[in-house]
């Protein structure tokens, strides 16, 4: 029995939509630019069996499946991850040997997120294999128990170190906080950061990346601190240090002195809650001047 006309056209199209897709995803997975793409590296036990032409990606049976296994790991990925999910690439096939059935087949895939998005604020690698484990639990194609992690491939984003310090008044400085390998200098930097991070994530959450307790000094505790923005991003210093100073009457963890508070070596100076800008050396000026004009009398 020979094909109609319209079935002829129904296959044609499928057929050249399938290259298509295929084309367009193999071009994506070799763009060159994936070290600049976040990046999840994931093992799909599928429930197809292995044959030797899934070894070719040339093949018919190759391409089929590849279309299948993509589309399907786009629909997950892209409703559980939402935005932060561009695209699923498949790597290649590999056979699952067993002893008491027919081999099967497991797909190496790459999820890649969106890389316009910052590094903190993506899904972590767990969350996406996860979110492929519960989609895939009413799939006929992927097995959920199979989902393993290959691969994390992240960027290091390009940041900006701006220091920041601040004292504690009234909080007693010991020797110990000399050293930041000590059990009591370690506490006191995870409990600063643990505690300063959110208030910063929320203020900056396109430019925040990190910060890091870079010491601790005598005068109560005067802590240094040296906070990662994306570069090209970065707030100016009377925004940062506004976000310590609203925040400060919410932190009974340890004492912010907001009168105290140096940003990238400029003073702050808080009043009636306006913040002010003095540098350093003006300052400085400033308390000889005085000095200079006391002992005149």
């Amino acid at each position: 029995m020979g094909v109609g006309p319209q079935l002829s056209i129904w296959l044609l199209l499928t057929v050249t939509v399938g290259l298509c897709f295929i084309t367009e995803t193999r071009a994506q997975s070799g763009d060159g630019d994936e070290e600049a793409t976040p990046t999840v590296g994931v093992r799909l036990g599928l429930t197809e069996p292995f044959t030797p032409d899934l070894n070719n990606p040339n093949s018919a049976a190759y391409m089929a499946l590849e279309m299948t296994v993509v589309n399907e790991c786009t629909i997950i990925c892209a409703n559980a991850l939402g935005n932060a999910f561009d695209v699923c690439l498949l790597r290649r096939f590999r056979e699952v040997s067993a002893v008491t059935r027919e081999s099967t087949t497991a797909a190496d895939m790459a999820v890649q997120l969106d890389s316009s998005i910052p590094v903190s604020q993506l899904p972590t690698a767990d969350t996406v294999a996860n979110a492929i484990v519960e989609g895939a639990a009413n799939s006929s194609l992927i097995d959920p128990s199979s989902v393993v992690i290959t691969a994390v491939s992240f960027p290091t984003p390009a940041t900006t170190g701006i220091p920041l310090s601040f004292t504690s008044v009234g909080e007693t400085f010991t020797t110990d906080l000399m050293d930041l390998t000590t059990p009591a200098s370690m506490a006191r930097a995870i409990l600063i950061t643990t505690t300063l991070e959110p208030f910063y994530n929320e203020s900056f959450p396109s430019s925040f990346q990190s910060m890091n307790v870079t010491g601790f000094r005598n005068g109560s505790i005067i802590n240094d601190l040296l906070m990662q923005f994306s570069a090209g991003n970065v707030p100016n210093i009377t925004d940062i240090a506004n976000v310590l100073v609203n925040a400060s009457s919410n932190i009974t963890a340890f004492n912010i002195s907001v009168s105290s508070i140096t940003v990238n070596g400029t003073a702050i100076s808080v009043s009636s809650g306006v913040s002010h800008n003095i540098s350093l050396i003006t300052a400085s000026f400033f308390v000889l001047l005085s000095w200079l004009l006391s002992s005149q009398h």
